[in-house]
């Protein structure tokens, strides 16, 4: 029996079900991230894009253990060894606080301290490298490469780069052709290519010395001003070069190195900017090194999110006992990124379970491995107050993977440990996480946005 009526099937889709207005402000969101993806690579860079859009917005940065007028309303933000930081607005009452984490590290490829390697008949200048974080070694084989330099000038840290203009050369680090790789196709995925192998391509020319290597630290020197002698003093890092671009031909989704996590964090800066006046102090912070730990001054594990807010309730004159009552009566957000569903490994994926591109942002309730390894699990506490706070279209409920495949942790178990509170894991989902174009949707960016927007106005 034939029937001319439509079958209309309902969407999970946030861009299918969006109105007029939901649609251009996803463009719009989008365009700006992929502005800020191009233009900040770095935990360095990230942390001074969002002090220099905060800084226009009256923010004012607070030090700890000065004084300063503190009140409801009042938008600070605290610096922490340039690659962290914690900015905020104060609310209203002294029962609770919000704090949304992200971190601003991405995994890449970094020089070291002695890298300038020339071998006799190589006929070229290479630079010897460490992998920083969980990569797939292989796949920033072939890749082209920019390069981003650190070095101190006049007291101050100089950012530089090199491959990120049409005009500017790039680096790679080269594979064997596919003619001679017999043997090399019997390496496990891990070891396809060594971290040893991954030497990078710098220069094939001598100029006027006897040495590759010294016409390279010429040119070196030329471009940055950075000499020989300087070089174990600086921080030489190398990021993939290809520019974030929209995938698909309905620019649903953006493709870019470093959106695991710079997509939470331009998300919860965005978010902080749209409050006014919050029930309770929100906060966004930014910490560093997560790819290899949370570790150091910089890192989720170190003391600066929880000093920072004890320092500006020290400010307020809030005795150290509420303080402590305040900060175990949070509500944190671990802002990190989940798997995306990838239609090529299915089967690695709890189809029940599994974050699906444009249909909301990522709630963990647990991270971790093998049992919840490592994990910080949400309470039913917590996930009533977010259900009470949140549209849930916003949102959808994932795990990473299929159990006992794999798994990762974020900075959730460090913020509930820093604060005594409990955390919930909330980012969008991340297809090719770690390489060097992974995939994110343009709602999703949306909704992550709007569900750190909601959570820091719960009343």
């Amino acid at each position: 029996m034939s029937t001319n009526k439509k079958e209309v099937v309902e969407s999970r889709n946030l861009l299918d079900t969006a109105s007029s207005q939901e649609k251009t402000e996803i463009q719009e969101l989008a365009t700006e991230y992929l502005q800020f993806l191009r233009q900040n690579m770095t935990d360095r860079e990230r942390v001074q894009w969002a002090i220099a859009l905060l800084q226009k917005e009256g923010y004012v940065e607070f030090k700890m253990g000065q004084d300063a007028e503190v009140k409801p309303g009042t938008k600070f933000y605290y610096m922490n060894k340039s690659k962290s930081f914690l900015c905020g607005i104060v609310g209203k009452t002294q029962e609770s606080l919000t704090v949304v984490g992200t971190h601003v590290d991405v995994p890449h490829v970094d020089l070291k301290p002695n890298f300038v390697n020339e071998q006799a008949d190589q006929g070229c200048v290479t630079l010897k490298t460490h992998y920083y974080g969980g990569i797939k070694k292989y796949l920033f084989a072939t890749t082209p490469l920019l390069m981003k330099i650190n070095s101190m000038k006049d007291g101050k840290v100089l950012v530089q780069t090199i491959g990120d203009q049409p005009e500017d050369p790039v680096f790679t680090i080269p594979d064997l052709l596919v003619h001679l790789s017999q043997n090399q196709s019997e390496r496990k995925m891990r070891e396809v290519i060594k971290a040893e192998e991954m030497k990078v391509l710098a220069g094939s020319t001598k100029g006027e010395f006897t040495k590759f290597s010294d016409n390279f630290l010429k040119l070196l020197e030329e471009r940055t001003g950075i000499t020989k002698k300087d070089l174990p003093y600086c921080e030489f890092q190398l990021f993939p070069a290809y520019p974030p671009k929209y995938v698909g031909l309905d620019k649903s989704m953006i493709g870019a190195s470093g959106q695991d996590d710079g997509i939470c964090s331009f998300a919860a800066i965005k978010a902080l900017q749209k409050l006014q006046a919050p029930e309770h102090t929100s906060a966004v912070v930014f910490h560093s090194y997560e790819e290899t730990g949370s570790n150091g001054t910089a890192g989720a594990q170190s003391n600066f999110m929880s000093f920072a807010l004890s320092d500006l309730m020290d400010k307020q004159k809030i005795s150290p006992s509420k303080q402590r009552y305040i900060q175990s009566n949070a509500v944190a957000i671990a802002a990190d990124v989940s798997a995306l569903y990838d239609v090529n490994f299915a089967s690695y994926h709890d189809k029940m379970n599994v974050a699906v591109v444009n249909c909301g942002t990522s709630v963990s309730r647990y991270t971790g491995s093998a049992g919840k390894s490592g994990s910080s699990e949400a309470p039913v506490e917590l996930l009533h107050q977010v259900r009470q706070a949140v549209d849930e279209k916003f949102y959808q409920f994932v795990e990473l993977g299929e159990v006992d495949v794999g798994g990762g942790g974020t900075t959730a178990k460090f913020m509930g440990q820093q604060l005594s509170c409990e955390v919930v894991d909330v980012g969008p989902g991340v297809m090719n996480m770690h390489s060097p174009f992974e995939i994110t949707g343009t709602a999703d960016l949306w909704a992550s946005v709007k569900f750190y927007q909601q959570i820091m106005e719960r009343k």
